[in-house]
């Protein structure tokens, strides 16, 4: 019928048509996904949302917030799945990372870490030497990685495409998370070189090149 600009990059980037066309289209005759009812002042949005729940059991879910919503729509639900499996996925990479740098820091320090243990350093301290600096690497990471993804945020709140449509939220709970994340990659890919470090022997390293 026509094109419409009003500014807002959801509604501009859409489409409205009859109901009863978009199912045709889709092949979804009679069919809804969502259904917004309105609660005039004065009724109970739990008492409406328990009728609602009881006239049409096993058909509809009823949701009292965007929360809520975004937690049981599919399409919500598989993005945030296809998130936790890129994050998992990016977690093992950087374990493996801080392994492969560990193990390459210990290779090349293997007679330092010989001389050492030859004037009376434990296997323990040794190993809590490899940690230590294991888990230095991964707060380091951790900042840079945070600030690089609050500027990344920044940057595309910017862009035509999405200006208006994305607010990050920079909660101080997901800052301590993923430091929490990042000391945890950094220890568990610092066990095996810590581990290999603490036994090395003194008469071996002190002859290796």
């Amino acid at each position: 019928m026509g094109v419409y600009e009003t500014g807002n990059l959801l509604k501009d980037g859409g489409a409205l048509l009859p109901l009863r066309t978009l199912q045709k289209l889709k092949n979804r005759p009679s069919e809804l996904t969502v259904i917004l009812v309105p609660v005039h002042q004065g009724f109970s949005v739990e008492d409406v949302m328990t009728r609602v729940e009881r006239e049409y059991a096993g058909s509809l879910i009823t949701l009292h917030s965007a929360e809520e919503f975004n937690r049981n729509y599919q399409s919500v639900r598989l993005v945030r799945a296809g998130s936790w499996l890129i994050s998992l996925l990016a977690l093992i990479i950087g374990g493996i990372g801080v392994m492969n740098t560990m193990i390459m820091a210990v290779f090349e320090r293997t007679r330092e870490l010989g001389i050492l243990q030859a004037v009376g350093w434990r296997h323990g301290r040794v190993l809590r030497l490899i940690l230590g600096e294991s888990l230095a690497l991964g707060a380091l990471a951790a900042l840079v990685g945070m600030f690089l993804g609050w500027g990344v945020a920044r940057a595309v709140t910017f862009l035509p495409q999405v200006r208006g449509l994305i607010s990050p939220v920079y909660a101080p709970e997901l800052f301590a998370h993923a430091l929490g994340i990042a000391l945890g990659v950094g220890l568990i890919g610092g066990l095996y070189p810590a581990y290999r470090a603490s036994q090395i022997s003194p008469h071996e390293a002190l002859r290796y090149e």
